[in-house]
């Protein structure tokens, strides 16, 4: 699987999404619905821990899209997508006549292994593996309180980054080297057809605008070529986290479609915590 330049727009797109129906499923409930794979995290309603990713070429009947969004219903959770939208080109169609809404079209970047570049860490700091539990769980305090600063559930788990490292991918941590506190974290998802995904990439508050973003996502993905992925992606949140990625080698590969139902209709129930 690579994303190389030759590829068609839709070409490129479904590699991506076929990476996402891989990878979406680890550590969720999952159900099959319809042209869509829908994964639910039972334990926080974090809109990027809770979507469904579409076949290549899904163009549902209403009558489907209901389905799925009885699913959700079922599950506590607001009927929801993420995918790269050229390898299902009428699917954005048929969701917004159901009543969904493009939430953010964010660009995904990419980095191979001739692109990436070694940032290392600022002085004061230290950049490393963070693999016993007391690590995890300050990467865990450090996430979640990047997480509650945007209105979402906490998505540091301690025991299920553990997890995710044990099925092959990796958690780093910034060390602020005075105090020995956590002062940044992030981690690469288990590869899959030797591509990953940089994820979790956050910073605490009182070490922020110091480089660590950027030295972190450099750590990551030299550490994941070196195990042998070939390609790493991720979604960037923002203008200026986009510019802290593309200072450790990343580059615009395409753009990703996350959309919803923003409110409940007839017969539709669900909630979800500001």
């Amino acid at each position: 699987m690579t994303f190389d330049k030759t590829l068609s727009p839709s070409q490129r797109d479904a590699r991506l999404n076929a990476y996402l129906r891989v990878t979406a499923p680890q550590g969720r409930i999952v159900v099959r619905t319809g042209p869509f794979l829908a994964t639910f995290d039972p334990k926080r309603d974090n809109p990027y821990r809770n979507y469904a990713v579409p076949d290549d070429g899904a163009d549902p009947t209403r009558a489907e899209i209901e389905a799925f969004a009885e699913v959700c219903r079922s599950h506590g959770r607001k009927p929801r997508l993420e995918y790269a939208p050229e390898a299902a080109p009428a699917l954005e169609v048929a969701l917004v006549a159901a009543g969904f809404e493009p939430e953010f079209r964010p660009p995904f970047l990419t980095c191979a292994p001739t692109r990436a570049r070694e940032i290392g860490a600022p002085p004061g700091f230290h950049i490393g593996p963070a693999e016993t539990m007391a690590e995890l769980e300050q990467c865990a305090a450090v996430l979640n309180d990047a997480y509650a600063e945007h209105g979402f559930d906490s998505d540091g788990d301690a025991g299920e980054t553990l997890k995710m490292i044990e099925a092959g991918g990796a958690c780093f941590m910034a060390v602020d080297i005075a105090t020995g506190e956590a002062a940044g974290c992030g981690m690469f998802t288990p590869p899959a057809d030797a591509v990953t995904e940089v994820a979790g990439i956050g910073v605490a508050r009182a070490w922020r605008r110091r480089g660590l973003a950027t030295a972190l996502t450099s750590a990551l993905t030299r550490e994941a070529f070196a195990r042998g992925v070939s390609l790493a992606f991720l979604t960037p949140g923002g203008d200026d986290a986009q510019r802290a990625y593309e200072r450790a080698g990343f580059e615009v590969g395409g753009s990703m479609l996350m959309i919803s139902r923003p409110s409940p209709l007839a017969g539709e129930g669900g909630t979800r915590r500001p």
